[in-house]
């Protein structure tokens, strides 16, 4: 199986994932959970909001933390979703009290992927240990047709007098803020590893486009990549 984003993300060592961004959170979501089992571990999936009803997967309803841990002896599937309840179609968050007790149990070959819809909840990293923290990355995934005519507008409205890499941070980081808390999605003192990625990048011209905006920014992450999951493409900043 290809193991592309597994191996280029670097989440061999990993037992937390954060996701945030807009939707194509789900995809990367979903393509690491594929790598994740294709290594014969198991995917815990779960959100802040309401997930889509998977397409492939385990789904527990509303369990409680010792039932979880029989049932991940004895399940089939590799990835699981936690869930407290499924209305129309979409699996509603797991409670806080399960999420207090799961993410502090040690679970050898459990690799947790968490999705944020909205600003990260600083509450829920910050209950886990340093050592956990250097054990947890934090993957803010857009795509790029979302981003275009935003950053189109930055460098229309561009002003030569001013220091271009301060104000394209400045905008950049007006661009995430709804969808992540800012000191957990760039580099920090807490060691937890940062990665940004532009999905849906289609074209050459706008590869190269991207290429000389983003290396502006590369100090605000531990990695920048470019590419689109679909073809299985991507490329470092």
């Amino acid at each position: 199986m290809n193991q592309l984003f597994y191996n280029q993300f670097g989440v061999a060592e990993l037992k937390f994932i954060f996701l945030c961004g807009d939707v194509s959170r789900e995809m990367v979501c979903n393509i690491l959970a594929r790598e994740i089992a294709g290594q014969n571990l198991k995917a815990i999936v779960f959100s802040n909001g309401p997930l889509k009803y998977p397409m492939e997967g385990q789904i527990l309803v509303d369990i409680d933390a010792e039932l979880f841990l029989d049932e991940l002896k004895t399940a089939e599937a590799n990835t699981i979703y936690l869930c407290s309840a499924i209305e129309n179609d979409l699996l509603l968050p797991p409670s806080e009290k399960l999420l207090n007790t799961i993410l502090q149990m040690e679970i050898p070959g459990a690799r947790f992927l968490i999705q944020s819809q909205g600003p990260v909840e600083e509450s829920l990293l910050k209950r886990m240990t340093k050592e956990q923290h250097a054990a947890a990355c934090m993957i803010t995934s857009l795509n790029f047709s979302n981003l275009e005519e935003k950053l189109e507008r930055f460098l229309s409205a561009f002003k030569s007098e001013h220091l271009f890499s301060d104000d394209l941070i400045e905008h950049w980081q007006n661009i995430i803020k709804p969808y992540c808390v800012r000191q957990f999605t760039t580099k920090n003192e807490n060691g937890l590893k940062t990665i940004l990625f532009i999905n849906q990048v289609k074209s050459l011209i706008d590869e190269n486009t991207m290429m000389g905006l983003f290396r502006n920014l590369r100090h605000l992450y531990h990695k920048i990549y470019l590419g689109n999951i679909n073809d299985f493409k991507i490329k470092e900043i």
